[in-house]
């Protein structure tokens, strides 16, 4: 969802206001119990509003506590942790109802409190339910889901097994449209609605244009998957230094991108979940370049996971292993390839298939995995 600048004005505040959002009465915040008098309104750079959506610095002052920063220029009002999802744009006091009902509200906040006007409520400690969430969960007809690096082997796997659970998939491609349309059509097949996405992951511009389309098509954004990314292989004392540029703009820019899009515009019960590596554990001579692009995809992961508090985003990663993609087996001998294999304690390569199931929990029921790396090697390390 496009965001909106509010007011140039003292501790102005901007969030996304819920579809079935109404405005209140004249100069009020209503908020279930919570309802905030209007006593000054606010000037723009348009000039002041007033009347019954005029917004006032009073009231913003009241439910300061209840604001979360949420990126430049946006915050979101809590309710005890709930995430209320009102707007206050253009000096407009929009009416919304938390998402759990009795949401708790201090006393002296409510309407007829004799210490109302010198109220200053704590901030909120409490989580919502999950029962709500875990309904949602459960219920994936509905979700969205974009792939990044959809027409490559482990992309198309996870298109596919987010299509067996009932997603619509958005498959991203930069430059092999005829692989992702096969990837689509496998989606497709398999009774999910599919489209096709085109850019540099890398370019801000083409990656808002693509989240832009899956938004127009599907009607909002679920689930983030950024499988996309490149590998050069070299000692680290005669690396292209060209090659390390290619890999620092696909796999590090690119990841930055994408997740910064994703936390602009997944919903809430949405997940991002980003791909790194296990080598970093492995130490492979030759990889010393590409493990350092993707630590940096791992540690961006745990940082956004956190900024994203009060959400109900998961923000995670996937470490996959040794895994028979082309990606991985290019420029490997058979007897390289027999000693990976016998690596793992299960004694063979990863697949594209158990990346992709992985994925499918994390974008699932794995609610409470959160700023996490999961390694999926197959035991290896």
């Amino acid at each position: 969802m496009t965001s909106t600048r509010g007011p140039e004005s003292r501790n102005a505040a901007q969030v996304h206001a819920p579809r079935d959002a109404t405005k209140t009465a004249a100069g009020s915040l209503s908020l279930g119990e919570l309802d905030v008098p209007s006593e000054e309104p606010v000037r723009s750079g348009d000039g002041a509003f007033t009347g019954d959506t005029a917004r006032t610095a009073a009231a913003h002052d009241k439910i300061a506590p209840y604001l979360v920063p949420m990126g430049e220029n946006t915050e979101r009002l809590m309710v005890n942790g709930v995430s209320a999802d009102p707007q206050i744009v253009a000096g407009d006091i929009i009416r919304a109802s938390p998402r759990r009902l009795n949401a708790d509200v201090p006393a002296c906040l409510t309407a007829d409190h004799p210490k109302r006007e010198t109220c200053t409520p704590s901030l909120p400690s409490t989580f919502p339910s999950t029962s709500k969430r875990a309904s949602v969960m459960t219920d994936t007809k509905n979700r969205v889901a974009l792939v990044t690096g959809g027409s490559g082997g482990i992309g198309r796997a996870v298109c596919e097994r987010l299509a067996r659970e009932g997603y619509a998939v958005a498959v991203h491609y930069a430059g092999n449209r005829t692989r992702a349309q096969e990837t689509a059509n496998a989606v497709a097949a398999l009774g999910a609605k599919s489209m096709l996405v085109v850019g540099d992951i890398a370019d801000e511009t083409q990656m808002t244009t693509a989240f832009d389309a899956v938004e127009s098509e599907f009607g909002g954004i679920d689930v983030v998957v950024n499988t996309a990314g490149i590998m050069l292989l070299s000692p680290i004392a005669t690396l292209d230094l060209d090659d390390l540029d290619r890999m620092h703009r696909t796999n590090i820019r690119g990841a930055f991108v994408v997740s910064q899009q994703a936390a602009r515009r997944l919903r809430g019960g949405g997940a991002l979940i980003n791909f790194t590596t296990s080598v970093t554990r492995f130490q492979f001579p030759a990889y010393g370049a590409y493990v350092a692009s993707k630590a940096a995809v791992a540690g961006m992961t745990m940082i956004l996971a956190r900024e994203l508090r009060g959400r109900d985003i998961t923000v995670n990663a996937v470490a996959p292993g040794p895994t028979a993609t082309p990606l991985f087996l290019d420029g490997k001998d058979q007897a390289a390839i027999d000693n990976l294999a016998k690596a793992a304690p299960l004694e063979r390569l990863g697949t594209p298939e158990d990346i992709a199931e992985t994925v499918a929990f994390l974008a699932g029921p794995a609610r409470w995995l959160n700023g996490q790396v999961l390694f999926a090697n197959g035991g290896i390390a």
